[in-house]
């Protein structure tokens, strides 16, 4: 069909029409959002001093111990803002073993005001550290500040140093202030090393709570709260030898504290089965504590082999091209594990495997869970190189109908010629160079140690009884 010159000119003009109300409705929205975030500032208004000392304690856990233990070092250091009426006031620094926390407040200001800048060591010059964005790093997320008494109140947080030299008398933090889209830096101060860098007390109490996890017991028999963490010491029995690496919950406190719990256990080495965890720090110790159990990861010990027939999926061209291929390789922990589809190139053939699901919506229930691949090369090297022979999770080894492996002659970490790539917990691909594939009749594959979830709703009573300090 031949499109007559009118017909153009009304198709431009309606498309014109079109473009415009989609303008008109992109700047609406602007000024919407724009007035929302006037009404719902990032920052609230307090009458009193003790409104920012609140804002300051649900901001920072264990704040309010560290004040009791004489943790935070007071600073009263001003500095007057260039053609300016504000003043910025860096009023105290809490060093912990975990964070470094400025407390300021900008005089005459009733907007944000970004505090930035760094700590350094005699040895180090601040032009050559890394300067985070202040906008990130002040208050918390929800809550930037607070104004009171027509000045701006927050506190900004820093990583400690790792490189202090011993023997070194003097830290520095040189401040910079962002406000009213400029930028204004300032001297140093100088802080005391013993002053500012402080050992911090920690009260340690015996724990007794048990849990029946299925065929497992978990059971908690140690707190120790700290100023900057808190650590709770397990135990999980297994038959199975089991391990677990990842923890979702939820701890309430008698005290009306609550904490989201998402915990990676550091394993005890020198006492197999036993972990601790680490949360944020409680403002009061409590009595009694509700850990609310929500799932668990574990490394497990149950294998899948699967068997490929070279001949009958190989691609016909010897190139490029897709199979799908819908072979079941087992049922284990409510989960179908299925071989879904093979690829080829050139280079590598790629076999796409997949986690379907068949359990119940309401727990508790297992699945199975694809976290942490480690191919059997780079565990053999791990236990040569760096002696590590823990159980490592979803071990996965290629071989072939001779019972070579793509790499019996290279288990390097620089060459390794077989990858594996991760892109959710339900699906993984497993990358073989295409002349292995090509020069075998069969492949192989194995996973072994298969990681899993427990998915719970537990709740377990857990009592602070005698001090252990």
């Amino acid at each position: 069909k031949i499109v007559s010159g009118g017909e153009l000119m009304n198709k431009r003009r309606f498309f014109g029409f079109v473009s415009l109300l989609v303008l008109i409705g992109v700047t609406i929205a602007m000024l919407i959002a724009r007035s929302q975030n006037i009404e719902n500032p990032a920052f609230t208004s307090e009458d009193s001093a003790e409104g920012v000392r609140f804002f300051y304690y649900r901001s920072i856990p264990g704040l309010k111990r560290a004040e009791e233990a004489d943790l935070v070092l007071p600073i009263h250091k001003s500095y007057e803002i260039n053609e300016k009426a504000q003043v910025l006031k860096i009023d105290r620094i809490w060093y912990s073993q975990k964070n470094i926390y400025v407390f300021y407040h900008v005089e005459n200001f009733d907007k944000i005001a970004y505090l930035g800048g760094c700590f350094f060591t005699e040895s180090q010059k601040p032009a050559d550290l890394i300067r985070y964005d202040p906008q990130e790093s002040i208050g918390r997320p929800s809550e930037k500040g607070v104004l009171f008494n027509n000045g701006f109140y927050s506190f900004a947080t820093f990583s400690v140093l790792d490189n202090i030299p011993d023997g070194a008398t003097e830290i520095y933090f040189e401040p910079y202030l962002q406000i009213d889209d400029a930028e204004y830096t300032f001297e140093s101060i100088a802080l005391d090393v013993e002053q500012c860098i402080k050992e911090e007390p920690v009260e340690s109490y015996e724990l007794e709570a048990s849990a029946q996890i299925n065929d497992s017991v978990l059971e908690f028999y140690e707190l120790e709260a700290g100023v900057s963490s808190n650590k709770i010491y397990f135990s999980y029995a297994s038959p199975h030898s089991e391990i677990i690496y990842g923890l979702h919950g939820s701890i309430q406190t008698d005290k009306g504290e609550q904490f989201e719990i998402y915990a990676v256990p550091t394993s005890i080495s020198k006492n197999a089965g036993h972990y601790f965890i680490e949360f944020p720090p409680f403002n009061t110790i409590p009595t009694s504590l509700k850990f609310k159990l929500k799932s668990m990861d574990i490394i497990g010990t149950d294998s899948i082999v699967g068997e490929i027939d070279t001949g009958v999926v190989n691609s016909t061209n010897k190139g490029k091209g897709n199979k799908s291929i819908q072979k079941e390789l087992e049922n284990i922990k409510n989960t179908t594990v299925t071989l879904d589809s093979i690829a080829f190139d050139e280079e590598f053939v790629s076999l796409e495997i997949v986690y379907y699901p068949n359990f119940e919506s309401e727990p508790p229930y297992f699945r199975l869970k694809m976290d942490l691949p480690t191919l059997d090369q780079q565990k053999q090297a791990l236990y040569k190189i760096q002696n590590i022979y823990n159980q490592l999770p979803n071990v996965i080894s290629i071989k072939n109908n001779f019972n070579k492996s793509p790499n019996d002659d290279d288990t390097s970490y620089s060459r390794l010629k077989t990858w594996i790539y991760c892109p959710t917990d339900n699906k993984i691909f497993v990358g073989i160079p295409r002349d292995f594939w090509d020069s075998s009749d069969k492949i192989y594959i194995q996973m072994d140690n298969l990681t899993y979830q427990t998915v719970l709703d537990q709740s377990i009573e857990i009592e602070l009884l005698n001090s252990l300090n």
